[in-house]
């Protein structure tokens, strides 16, 4: 049996990117075997495709209404006489599993959709105005569906669906609401299923890790931005580094799967869990998690303290996964302060540890080698020959950086700073840590 992948790109130079985007995935993930890739696009990215894709080209899609409904120009192109199987896939989309597991649904001559919405809503992506409204309350079942993802058969019935449809397009004058028609057409003649692929296909989950095969983020048609931003950050694979004594980290259970607890007090009896010898505060735990994963850091990391609502308000996980989406698009997350040198809060400056206010806080024996310093001394010396001013800091060191950033400095430079701290529970240095995290990953 013969099948193929349908895609279109039309118009925007976005939408290529997103294809591209999707491409990756699919080869990526896909585990395709003998599954062509088939795109229908017009001149001006012919030359920009990987040669694994076939290419049919139309010039004449001008506007956002032709390019959505191009996805039903499949059997005029011919594609039902080369393949048994088609699946299209709109580019808003990230591939993240064996698409054999999706062609298998294929079973019976119907159109394979994700259920969406309801006949019912006043809305004309579902095809409402085309429905009389006795033929809507004859129905058992008013659920709609979206056609992003659309999986049939190249058989006689599902070509003539296709004919019909066209028709309609043909011969009722709307605007990019291809939908519309699909979902009116394949449920007058029952020629559709909307159920079968509910556990593969999903819209709009930015969870990567939650076990669909097919990531679907669409939005109002032709408006390319904020789905690219949105795919950026889904396809990025993270970690969030919880330095824990003995805080309650219930709050994280959403993110459990992508969190990893380096525990320096009770036992939690989790898979993700670490234990460290309690000292150095979270900068141990920090450089502990860099020096193990050096060679094999995601794409993200996400470093926090296990309790955040004393520093960020609340024990909430958006706010570390916008700190992840953050770093994405900014290399580091940009929830750091800026902080004038002998400005007004004098726990920032340069010589905190030895103005009056603190220098109390701190006994001998809190300092490496019970050698008292400046934290400007310490910076000059671990961090960078220059100190800033004003200076960034992460407050309570609780941030995101990309992988990049971490990998810029020899793994080396981490193992010598790990000894920095790791003689006290309560050093001075995870003060001075704080205040460097974002010149270390510089």
């Amino acid at each position: 049996m013969k099948k193929c992948i349908f895609i279109t790109v039309f118009l925007n130079p976005d939408f290529f990117t997103m294809f591209e985007m999707l491409h990756d995935s699919i080869v990526k993930y896909g585990e395709l075997d003998n599954v062509d890739i088939v795109v229908y696009t017009e001149t001006a990215f012919e030359d920009l495709f990987p040669p694994n894709v076939k290419i049919f080209i139309n010039d004449d899609i001008d506007c956002v209404d032709k390019a959505c409904k191009a996805r039903m120009d499949v059997f005029k192109l011919g594609l039902g006489d080369t393949y048994d199987q088609i699946l299209f896939m709109d580019t808003d989309i990230i591939v993240k599993g064996p698409l054999q597991k999706v062609f298998d649904v294929c079973q019976e001559d119907v159109l394979y959709v994700l259920e969406e919405g309801s006949l019912t809503d006043d809305t004309l992506y579902y095809g409402q105005a085309y429905f009389k409204k006795e033929e809507i309350e004859a129905l058992e079942d008013k659920s709609a569906f979206n056609c992003g993802v659309m999986l049939y058969n190249t058989s006689p019935r599902i070509q003539q669906l296709f004919a019909d449809i066209h028709e309609d397009m043909n011969t009722v004058p709307t605007t990019f609401v291809d939908q519309a028609f699909i979902v009116h057409r394949a449920v007058k003649s029952q020629c559709y299923n909307n159920k079968a692929l509910k556990n593969l296909v999903v819209c709009n989950n930015q969870n990567n890790q939650s076990g669909y095969i097919i990531y679907h983020f669409p939005g109002q048609p032709g408006f390319a931005a904020l789905k690219l931003k949105t795919m950026k950050e889904f396809i990025h694979d993270y970690k969030i580094v919880v330095a824990r004594y003995n805080e309650d980290i219930t709050w994280l259970r959403d993110e459990m799967i992508n969190c990893i607890i380096y525990n320096k007090g009770e036992k939690l009896n989790i898979p993700n869990e670490f234990f460290l010898k309690n000292v150095g505060r979270e900068s141990d735990t920090y450089l502990h998690y860099i020096i193990d994963n050096y060679d094999n850091l995601p794409d993200v990391v996400v470093f926090t303290q296990a309790r955040i609502a004393d520093h960020q308000g609340e024990d909430n996980i958006n706010i570390l996964l916008n700190m992840k989406n953050s770093a994405i698009h900014n290399r580091k997350s940009k929830n750091y302060i800026m902080h004038v040198d002998q400005g007004d809060n004098v726990f920032w400056d340069h010589d905190f540890n030895l103005k009056k206010e603190y220098i109390n806080k701190f006994t001998t024996d809190q300092y490496k080698d019970n050698k008292i310093i400046l934290f400007k001394e310490w910076f000059i010396t671990n961090v960078a020959k220059n100190y800033p001013n004003p200076i960034n800091i992460y407050p309570c060191a609780i941030f995101a950086v990309r992988s990049e950033c971490i990998t810029i400095r020899p793994l080396e430079y981490y193992k010598k700073l790990l000894t920095e701290g790791n003689y006290h529970n309560e050093p001075i240095e995870a003060h001075f840590f704080e205040r460097s995290w974002y010149y270390i990953f510089n």
